[in-house]
């Protein structure tokens, strides 16, 4: 370990720079479809980090892991559930924004009919 680390800060940084230029486009396509889904989501933009911690607005509290759970059956999609990062985190879901730009995309648009559905349904788990 101590060789890759050295081979990462003396190597050419150019994979850096083109992964961080990745990184900047998917936040930015995910920050678009985040202020769609304004209705039910706010965030805060990430500056550093590669996901973005969004929370919901429900009339209730809202279990995240069961949240999680049923996105994922229901959509195919993953988020991860801010329960499982200590009690700052309920009422939220992270999402990743490392992945292929057509994933985000794909996984927005059915996300955004899976909401949709949820609130109409009184935000059932």
């Amino acid at each position: 370990s101590q060789k890759a680390a050295l081979a990462a800060l003396q190597g050419n940084r150019q994979d850096v720079k083109e992964g961080i230029k990745r990184f900047n486009i998917n936040r930015t396509n995910m920050i678009k479809e985040l202020d769609k889904l304004d209705y039910i989501l706010n965030y805060i933009k990430p500056n550093g980090a590669y996901y973005i911690l969004a929370k919901l607005k429900t009339p209730k509290p809202i279990n995240s892991f069961k949240l999680a759970l049923k996105i994922l059956n229901e959509t195919g999609v993953i988020v991860i559930p801010g329960d499982a990062f200590g009690p700052s985190g309920k009422n939220h879901i992270r999402f990743s924004f490392a992945g292929r730009p057509e994933n985000i995309q794909l996984g927005f648009k059915r996300l955004t009919v899976w909401f949709q559905d949820w609130q109409k349904n009184n935000y059932k788990l």
